[in-house]
């Protein structure tokens, strides 16, 4: 049992800042056609559906 939660942490810690990373890219990609960054419902949205790509 020892050995099973040990692999799950480790398996969790990989994954972890793989998410992170794309979280960050998505909300770097959440800008208006004129290049202004999103707000509100706006970013949500776009964030949404940037990770829904992936």
């Amino acid at each position: 049992m020892k050995k099973i939660i040990i692999a799950l942490g480790l398996a969790l810690s990989f994954t972890a800042p793989a998410f992170a990373l794309s979280q960050a890219e998505c909300e770097a990609k959440a800008v208006s056609k004129d290049g202004k960054p999103l707000y509100g419902a706006a970013k949500a949205a776009s964030i949404k559906k940037c990770e829904g790509e992936k």
